[in-house]
Parts: structure tokens; C-alpha cells; sequence
């Protein structure tokens, strides 16, 4: 398991009360099921050729294979910033075994606010990447959640990859050439 801990903000007890103000979320209408109506195409399965040979798979079985992918949600706003919450998971399959497993790292809940999210981004980012970010200025606050996300995903990214040299490494989401998803 590696020390994600440093990744998050630390929620800090500011000297005045913050109002928490929740997120939208409805779980009545998101429980509904949603039915969907399919046209059926008749198949005629005389027609169709089958290739009898042996199924081979091209995966690879023999080696480690380490897959790595994160989630975000924001949970909320106080006065002049935003509330979130990040997981990463690290799913593991060993050599020639079929199981797998899975580690997980928080959920952690951390709190940025307008005044603190540009230290925040920097030291972050260079904890992470050991260099200073691009841009001077952190994102636009509402687009932080998803930075913190993203850089606690490219922590374990890096992390899996200096201490398994002989695994598959799978990474989610778009491979660009910078560490930032979306432009600020």
C-alpha cells in the first residue's frame, strides 16, 4: 500500500463557522429503474460461419497486471470554496491466478477554498510530480475536486510503476502528455 495521506488538503478548523451546503443528489431517481424498449433483429443463424478453431486469448496470464483508476464527487460548498471526496483503487491480478483484488485508498475528504486552492495546487502538484505546475494559478475552484482526483490517481500511477517494474500496468482514462485532464 502506498502513503496517499500527503495528496489531500488537510481540513483545517478555521477560526469562523463554515456553512456546509450539500450537493444536489436524489436518490429516489436514481434508484428507478429505466426501461428501455429494443427492436429485435431477426438473425438467421444457418447463415452465419463459424470458425471452429481454439479460442486463444491474447491477455496475458503469466504476469502481474495492476490496474489503477480514481473517483471523485464533490460533496458540497462552504462559504468560498468546496468540499470533496477522492478514491483510488489499485485492482490485482498475481501471475497466473484468476483472482483478483483490490486496494483501495480513502475515501479522503479534504476542503479548498478560493484563498488557499493556489498553495494547495503547488504543493500538490509538486509533491506528485517534483516540479511546479505550468500555470501560476490553480483551476477555477469548482474544477479542484477533479485536481485533487487527478492527482492523487497519478501519486498511485507513479508509485505502481517505480515499485512493480515487472507488472502490466493499466491506466484509465486518457494517456496525454501532460498530468492535467482537462485545460484550466
Amino acid at each position: 500500500m502506498h502513503d496517499i495521506s500527503k495528496i489531500f488538503p488537510a481540513i483545517k478548523k478555521s477560526e469562523k463557522q463554515d456553512v456546509f451546503s450539500p450537493s444536489d443528489a436524489n436518490l429516489s431517481e436514481t434508484s428507478k429503474a429505466i426501461k428501455y424498449t429494443e427492436e429485435e433483429l431477426p438473425v438467421d443463424f444457418k447463415d452465419i460461419k463459424h470458425n471452429s478453431g481454439e479460442v486463444k486469448s491474447q491477455f496475458p496470464t503469466d504476469i502481474q497486471i495492476r490496474a489503477i483508476d480514481s473517483t471523485a464527487f464533490n460533496l458540497g460548498t462552504v462559504e468560498d470554496g468546496v468540499v470533496g471526496v477522492v478514491r483510488t483503487s489499485v485492482i490485482i491480478r498475481k501471475p497466473n491466478d484468476s483472482k483478483h483484488h483490490c486496494e483501495r485508498y480513502g475515501p479522503n475528504i479534504f476542503k479548498i477554498t478560493n484563498q488557499d486552492k493556489n498553495t494547495i495546487y503547488q504543493d500538490k502538484f509538486q509533491q506528485v510530480f517534483g516540479t511546479k505546475p505550468p500555470l501560476n494559478s490553480a483551476p477555477a475552484i469548482y474544477k479542484m475536486v477533479d485536481r485533487i482526483r487527478n492527482l492523487a490517481e497519478r501519486y498511485i500511477i507513479l508509485e505502481e510503476i517505480k515499485n512493480n517494474s515487472d507488472a502490466l500496468i493499466l491506466i484509465d482514462g486518457s494517456l496525454i502528455s501532460h498530468p492535467v485532464d482537462t485545460p484550466a
